[in-house]
Parts: C-alpha cells; structure tokens; sequence
C-alpha cells in the first residue's frame, strides 16, 4: 500500500515570503496545486510542515490528508522526511510503499506521477524515481526496505542522497522514469517565469 509524504517544512528563504501560497498558473497556490495531484496516488496522504504552519493550515482543512509539524524543521529537509517517514509507520502501519514529493513542483500532474506509481507494480522492491536533465531525484517512490533509512535521515542530507547510493549497488536499486515536469521547481519569485513554464 502506498502512502504518499509532501514536504511543507522550510523556510522558503530565498523567496522572501511564503512560496507556496503563491498564485499557481492553473488557479489556486502552488501547495494546492501539488496537493491535488498528489492525492490521488496513494490511499492517504502525510503533510510535513515548518516554517509556515500556521500560514498553511487553512489550506488543509479540508482536504483528506493529515498533518504534522516538524519542531526540528530548522535542521533541514532530512528532518521533515524523517519525521513524516516515522509518523506514517505510527499512523499506516500496512504501508509498503512511500510517495515522497516536495511541495514547490509547479508542473507535476497527476497523469505524471501515475507513471511513477504504475512502474511500482512491475518492481515492488525497488525505489522509483524521476529524473529530469542530468538529475534524479523526487518524486520518488520508496519501498519498505528503505524506511529505516528515510528514518534516520537528518540536516539537508535528503531523500536524493539514498537515490544516488542505490543506483550505484549491484544490482541497481533504482529504477528511472523520465519526469520533466519534476525539473521545474520554485525557490524565488523569478522562477515563475522560467523556460520550463
């Protein structure tokens, strides 16, 4: 059983403000945006905020996702996802797959993720993940053997940092689907105009 986890927790320092409560293209904000397409690829969803929780909390109400603040927030990304990795074990226990997704994805769609949740069918065992240009990383997929170490994770060592170790095992851990969408992200006010929109 998948269970999806948004990362909501940082600062947005670069931006200057709350980014993701920034008008999306399509209508509503960005964080609303990615909710939406999120949603629909797992049987329930974890929020992991920060900075910004109170700010965000409106946002969720009523959405069918539950929501949890991250003290260490501060720390960095590894923080949030490790503490979202061990609040689904509490919470979903059955949870066989992880559906890890940042919140600052402008062009990520539902038909783009589903890709990514149809290839865990064919390889259970295996982290599923997006790659973009010359990157790999999140949206990424996670199977149960990896929540250990998704729950250990600290500072900005992040879910990336796991992808990079397990393409380089024998036999590779990973296995790459093409997500261009992923390669669009926002971190200030000037990538709302980039190329990739």
């Amino acid at each position: 059983m998948i269970s999806a986890l948004v990362l909501a927790g940082g600062a947005s320092r670069r931006y200057a403000d709350n980014k993701l409560l920034s008008a999306h293209p399509q209508g509503g904000t960005l964080i609303e945006h990615v909710l939406d397409v999120m949603l629909p690829q797992a049987k329930q969803t974890l929020v992991v905020t920060g900075k910004w929780h109170e700010a965000l909390s409106p946002v969720f109400a009523d959405k069918p996702l539950t929501v949890s603040f991250n003290e260490n927030w501060e720390s960095g990304m590894g923080t949030s996802i490790a503490h979202g990795v061990n609040k689904i074990q509490h919470l979903w226990p059955e949870t066989t797959h992880i559906f890890i997704c940042v919140s600052d994805l402008p062009a990520i769609t539902e038909s783009s993720l589903a890709q990514l949740a149809e290839v865990v069918h064919h390889y259970p065992d295996h982290i599923v993940a997006s790659s973009w240009r010359e990157t790999v990383g999140v949206p990424a997929i996670f199977p149960l053997r990896y929540f250990p170490q998704l729950g250990n994770l600290n500072g900005d060592r992040g879910a990336g940092a796991l992808i990079k170790e397990a393409m380089q095992h024998t036999p590779v851990g990973v296995i790459v689907v093409p997500h261009a969408e992923a390669g669009w992200d926002i971190d200030t006010p000037a990538d709302w105009q980039s190329d990739n929109n």
